[in-house]
């Protein structure tokens, strides 16, 4: 059964409805375009099939995009089910042909809003079966151009997906694959001008592929070739915004990697050439409020590149016009969500400026926007965990603002709400890494604030936390260097505390941990050096002196350690015996004799080495004299 269009006057109005729907949508007025296709599907449900599916198909497209997921989702299911049942199963009826495609889309749709709502595996299967839809299509019409590109699509949709559950692999598989259905039908010859666009927007996914694996200069290769391909075939795409939009995008991203490579002049060029094509767009289409937001977000990123460059004077003018068209989109269109989100977004990059400016008093203000926005948001969305995850990142920057002005006891206040954000998200989405990196990263500060406080154990128990999220999270996505990281950073200062608070087996268990991980003996014992300094010099500001003296001997025998495999310079002994002394005062201070037998031996012998290199300064012979003096005044006392 092929849909009828009825042309009384009845129909006549409908599609001038739906006219008027899609000219709203087009300019963000998305609730007068939903009553205009509300109205448009009751009259279409009288027998003009197409139309009915395609209003339902738009309508949950604009709930979608009002941040109305639960409803929208409802509106994709229930269009599927409407061409099923009108059109029949898609592979059983040729006749259904003509459909495939808005079935398969609706699909999608509904695979995206499981990624908005991070169920990951569900939405790995809808995209698989929607890739297995085009397959079919594809097999059943090989000499069908559309369903081979389709087909191509699918599979880097799906790619897409699994990079956002962290299937590195996968995804890679995925965007290889698609790479080549459509470098195959570019060289066959296939008279479709959107091949070129294909092939420049999955070079483009490559590369966002290799800079998540931090293969910076195979991630530019693919990207420098995306903007080449879109360049070099101009001409096709003459006066399509859609393709100058992507084109902007991959310049964006280019920009992005030039910095990650240092090579802050290539960046700027590309930075400056993308916002000068959204500029166009939003000047050219000045009722379409996506290009002027697609403009902001352009704005926002140039803005950090900047603030990454120390260049705070252009960074700061950059958010500033941000913030202010992100208040003008969110008065003109309060419907719509991410223009909403994108206020909350551009603050906290405002705070994050100001707070590397030390002006925290500014930089609170800018996060508690982001919080005051986040938390409204909430109201109308609570369901939606990607705001309660921009919730969460506001504490955590309200935090630390309260650690920079030396609040830490207000500052874990502000952590625990945080935790309480993020531990929910993590049990709620198990699957997203994301969510886990925030959970790690939220322990990891609590144990330092905890530190700073003063309170070991309670600090202790957040760093333990951190490391086993760590490990697991190191374990799971192995290509992922940032996990392994915190596995070492974790196994140092675990060590280190343990160590202090003289359970040498725990200590030694974690030390052991972190040889195992890294590679280098010699950055171990950097590691571990640095750290015991740290603790050595927080513990002094508490008038800690047990730990203090505890961390101090374990710097000194790293040192030690460092100087023998480095064959120490001469100048670094006179460091070490000065340790050395005075560890030797405040052993005798606390009363541990055994301890301070040892630091004598020690600065005596470093002192002699001293004396033996320079025979003709006379200052080696006096200190030792009188570090001798002095032990032996303590021994008779």
């Amino acid at each position: 059964m092929t849909g009828t269009r009825d042309t009384s006057a009845q129909f006549i109005l409908a599609d001038a409805m739906l006219a008027n729907a899609q000219s709203m949508e087009e300019t963000g007025f998305f609730q007068p375009a939903l009553d205009y296709l509300q109205q448009a599907e009751t009259i279409y449900r009288a027998g003009d099939n197409i139309a009915f599916t395609s209003c339902m198909l738009s309508r949950a497209n604009i709930l979608l995009q009002m941040g109305r997921i639960a409803e929208a989702e409802t509106v994709y299911k229930a269009h599927g089910k409407a061409l099923l049942a009108y059109f029949g199963k898609p592979e059983a009826n040729n006749e259904s042909i003509d459909y495939i495609e808005e079935y398969i889309d609706s699909a999608s749709q509904l695979g995206r809003i499981l990624l908005q709502r991070s169920d990951l595996t569900t939405a790995i299967e809808i995209f698989s079966g929607v890739r297995q839809e085009y397959a079919q299509l594809r097999e059943s019409y090989p000499l069908h151009a559309g369903y081979c590109r389709a087909y191509s699509h699918s599979v880097e949709l799906l790619g897409d997906v699994r990079l956002k559950a962290r299937q590195l692999n996968g995804a890679f598989e995925n965007y290889q694959e698609a790479y080549n259905l459509v470098t195959e039908m570019l060289r066959s010859g296939t008279p479709m001008a959107e091949l070129h666009f294909d092939f420049a927007r999955i070079s483009w996914k490559i590369g966002c592929w290799y800079r998540e694996n931090n293969q910076f200069e195979e991630a530019l290769q693919y990207l420098k070739q995306g903007v080449r391909y879109l360049g070099r075939h101009a001409d096709l795409f003459e006066a399509v915004p859609e393709v100058s939009k992507e084109h902007a995008n991959i310049l964006i991203d280019t920009a992005e990697v030039y910095a990650l490579l240092d090579r802050r002049r290539a960046a700027q060029h590309c930075f400056t050439l993308a916002n000068r094509i959204f500029s166009n767009l939003f000047i050219d289409f000045p009722l379409n409020s996506w290009y002027k937001e697609l403009f902001t977000i352009a704005l926002h990123k140039t803005g950090r590149f900047y603030a990454a460059g120390g260049l705070y004077q252009q960074a700061e003018q950059l958010y500033t016009d941000c913030i202010r068209m992100r208040r003008e989109l969110m008065s003109d269109y309060p419907a719509v969500l991410q223009f909403r989100t994108g206020l909350a977004v551009a603050a906290q990059s405002m705070g994050d400026l100001l707070l590397a400016r030390q002006e925290t008093d500014a930089a609170w203000e800018q996060y508690t926007l982001m919080q005051e926005t986040a938390q409204q948001l909430l109201q109308d969305h609570a369901a939606l965990p990607q705001l309660q995850h921009l919730a969460g990142i506001a504490d955590a920057r309200l935090a630390q603002v309260k650690i920079e002005q030396g609040d830490f006891e207000e500052a874990g206040k502000y952590l625990l709400q945080c935790l309480q954000v993020r531990r929910q998200l993590n049990a709620g989405y198990p699957h997203d890494a994301q969510y886990s990196d925030d959970l790690a990263i939220v322990y990891q500060d609590l144990a330092e604030v905890y530190l700073q406080m003063g309170e070991l154990r309670t600090s202790m128990y957040y760093q333990l936390r951190y490391h086993r999220l760590a490990c697991r999270l190191a374990a799971q996505y192995p290509q992922h260097s940032g996990y392994q990281q915190s596995v070492i950073e974790s196994s140092r200062m675990l060590s280190g505390l343990y160590q202090v608070e003289e359970q040498p087996a725990r200590a030694s268990h974690f030390e052991n941990l972190l040889r195992a991980v890294v590679p280098s003996g010699a950055e171990v014992l950097l590691l571990l050096t640095s750290m015991y300094r740290s603790l050595y010099e927080l513990f002094t500001r508490w008038g800690d002196k047990e730990r203090q003296l505890r961390a101090g001997i374990q710097f000194y025998q790293f040192c030690k350690e460092i100087s023998v495999e480095q064959a120490m310079e001469i100048n670094k002994w006179n460091e070490l015996a000065l340790t050395a002394e005075l560890l030797v005062t405040q052993c005798y201070q606390l009363k541990k004799m055994t301890e301070a037998a040892i630091m004598y031996a020690e600065a005596n012998q470093m002192l002699e080495k001293l004396i033996d290199y320079f025979p003709d300064d006379d200052s080696y012979r006096k200190r030792l004299d009188s570090l001798s003096v002095y032990r032996q005044s303590q021994l008779s006392s």
